[in-house]
């Protein structure tokens, strides 16, 4: 055998392992079925059927207090937080015809006026400290107030909600809210209610006036 020259066995070998190697497995050359996804048959709206869904609502333990107060109290730990929202019977259909949107505008003078014991800015300084959320309105046929407080600061918060709802500051608004711009309907527009509005300057909507 000449020097440089590659015996023929293991040219035989080299050639049956390239074989092996470049020859398609039996799995891989197999055409795999073609697979299609769930076509749904239900086309009519009418017709569907699904699963029921079943769903248990919490069901909160209901306290009557002394004064006769309802309060429903549904616990949830999943955060240190604490809700509460009052509803008050009272509501705009109460406004007399030449204070209209009287209700609106007590309810936010309620929440931005102050307190008795508390100036107005001193409120909103002490609630920003905190991070609690105070809010109150009065809409059509009931009013609103809403408490949203970390449980570590419930009773500085149930304080301050109580003063705003108890007792309200008597004293003029902060400037420049002496006079109350307000969205008025007017019957004589024939247009959508919606749209039937003009801004109105009405004297009569004063802070004195949200006290009667």
């Amino acid at each position: 055998m000449n020097r440089g020259t590659i015996p023929a066995t293991r040219l035989s070998a080299l050639a049956i392992g390239l074989l092996l190697i470049l020859a398609p497995t039996s799995q891989s050359a197999a055409v795999s079925p073609e697979v299609h996804p769930a076509v749904n048959t239900q086309t009519d709206p009418r017709t569907m059927r699904f699963e029921p869904v079943e769903f248990t609502p919490p069901e909160p333990e209901r306290v009557v207090l002394e004064n006769g107060m309802v309060v429903y109290l549904l616990e949830d730990h999943e955060l240190p937080l604490v809700t509460i929202t009052a509803t008050i019977q009272t509501g705009a259909w109460l406004d007399p015809p030449e204070k209209i949107a009287l209700a609106g505008i007590t309810g936010h003078v309620m929440r931005t006026g102050g307190t008795d014991r508390m100036a107005a800015t001193a409120v909103d300084e002490e609630l920003e400290r905190l991070a609690v959320l105070v809010t109150v309105g009065l809409g059509v046929e009931s009013g609103f107030a809403m408490l949203d407080v970390l449980k570590k600061d419930l009773d500085r918060g149930l304080m301050i909600f109580s003063d705003i709802l108890r007792t309200p500051a008597r004293a003029q608004p902060r400037p420049p809210d002496t006079r109350v711009h307000r969205l008025v309907y007017r019957p004589e527009i024939r247009i959508p209610r919606p749209l039937a509005a003009t801004i109105l300057t009405n004297p009569c909507l004063r802070t004195s006036g949200c006290r009667a």
